[in-house]
Parts: C-alpha cells; structure tokens; sequence
C-alpha cells in the first residue's frame, strides 16, 4: 500500500524522495491516532470494513457500465492462461451486488440491538460512538464529497490529455 501511495504522488509529478517522505507524514499524522486510541482504531476497523463493501460495489457498477464482456475481454482475458467463462462472470455480478447490500444491511443492523444509536441520549448525531451507524454514514459521505468534488480534477491530470 505505501507503495501505490508513492507511485501515485509520483504520477503527480513528484520525485521518488519527496513521495517517500510524504508519504511517511502522512501515515504517521493520519496512523497516529489509531496508534494512540483503542476506540479509534475500533472505529475506523468498523467504518472502513463497510467502506471496503461499497468500494467493492461501485467496482462492480463500473464493470457493468464499462460493458461486462468489453472489461472482460480488455482487462481479464489478455493476460490470463486460464478463460473464465463471460456467463459465469455475469452471474457473479448480480450475486455479489445483493451479496453487498446484505451484508452492509446486516453489518449496520447490528447497530439497533448493540446500544449505539444513530442519535445519542440528546438527540443529536451520534459521531462519537466507536460503532455507531452515524459514524460509517458521516465518514463514508465525506470521503465520497471529496472524491465527487476532487473528480474533475483527477480526471483532467491522468486522462483529459490523452484523449
């Protein structure tokens, strides 16, 4: 993983030397906490194990816009000794799409009988709670603004030239 992180700083045009210390900042600033709090650490292991869920399904939703035989044939099949069947894949897709939604339905349900609410005893948000639905729904929105902000621009650096 620290490896993609420095290649990506270095698609952005940075050299190898500053990617790496950039790269050790930002995992110690942003590890730190983690490191330091129990509660953090569960949280972030609650929040992004759902994040990872979604991720997983806007993979599946880019396939199937992309067009499922053209991703097969273009980013499957060109290096691989061993086809995989089209059909077999595009059974695989709706399955692993209800696949995700139960189990991201399943995991926050777990939220109604555990104790920690959505809203806490004043009936605020409960962002604070290690395991609280509120905390995936909040930290997951943020990193999808900022990836919906940020898409543009990231768009424009690795593909709008090359077209």
């Amino acid at each position: 993983m620290l490896e993609l992180f420095i290649r990506n700083l270095g698609d952005l045009n940075q050299s190898r030397h500053s990617a790496v210390i950039k790269t050790a900042v930002f995992c110690i600033i942003f590890g730190l906490p983690s490191a330091y709090s129990a509660d953090i650490f569960d949280n972030q292991d609650w929040v992004w194990g759902i994040g990872l869920i979604f991720s997983g399904l806007f993979i599946i939703f880019a396939v199937m816009k992309y067009g499922l035989v053209k991703f097969k044939e273009e980013f499957i099949d060109q290096d691989s000794d061993f086809k995989i069947p089209t059909k077999y894949v595009a059974i695989c897709l709706p399955f692993n799409i209800a696949l995700g939604i139960l189990l991201i339905i399943w995991w926050m349900s777990r939220d109604f009988t555990s104790g920690h609410a959505w809203f806490n005893e004043s009936g605020a948000w409960n962002l604070f709670s290690a395991f609280s639905n509120a905390t995936i729904v909040t930290q997951i929105g943020i990193v999808l603004m900022i990836g919906i902000v940020l898409n543009g621009f990231l768009y424009k650096k690795f593909i709008g030239d090359k077209k």
